[in-house]
């Protein structure tokens, strides 16, 4: 039978999923609390039952353009989020598989309010669980250099500079990008 995962008075949307072993990690947007903040809830059986609902960004304004991946003990959030005059990009991780979450890190904050980002990850290391080995890749559109890359080589826990892949090129929009082993692929319209 079908499980309502928000089960609440406000306004629940855009689902976004991701695995990682028998854990099924759930994210959406929601209005419950007066804002559009990102709600996370996780199942521990293969989506039997999930356990409670964790308020992810928590902020005034609005999020959009949610994405959710997980490897191993690791769950990474990026959303896209208009707290101020422009979106701003922000990124969360779990290193517990979900059970807690670390402080919300701006990556970005000139998206024009059409960032899309996007998230990808590969694991660096081949032994499993092995701490900070995991080398993620966030990509998003940022009105004045275009299609942006920003990348941490040890799971989250810090990242290197934003480059633009779009050679600064402002009108360049909905990227997509992909890991596999060691490369790295980007694609988007312009």
């Amino acid at each position: 039978p079908a499980v309502n995962l928000s089960s609440n008075e406000g306004r629940s949307e855009i689902p976004k999923e991701a695995m990682s072993g028998n854990n099924i990690y759930t994210a959406w947007i929601d209005d419950s609390s007066g804002n559009r903040d990102v709600f996370f809830k996780k199942s521990i059986d293969q989506g039997r039952t999930f356990g409670d609902t964790i308020n992810l960004s928590n902020m005034s304004g609005g999020a959009y353009n949610l994405q959710i991946i997980a490897r191993y003990n690791y769950v990474f959030v990026v959303w896209e989020h208009t707290p101020d005059n422009n979106g701003q990009i922000f990124f969360k991780r779990s290193v517990d598989n979900g059970n807690t979450f670390d402080k919300t890190v701006s990556l970005g904050n000139n998206t024009g309010f059409y960032g899309l980002p996007q998230i990808s990850a590969v694991s660096s290391n081949e032994k499993k669980n092995y701490n900070n080995s995991i080398n993620i890749y966030t990509i998003w559109h940022d009105s004045s250099n275009g299609i942006v890359l920003r990348k941490s080589i040890d799971g989250g826990e810090s990242f290197d500079k934003a480059i633009s892949l779009s050679k600064k090129h402002p009108l360049s929009f909905y990227p997509q990008i992909a890991v596999s082993s060691a490369n790295v692929y980007a694609t988007w319209v312009s």
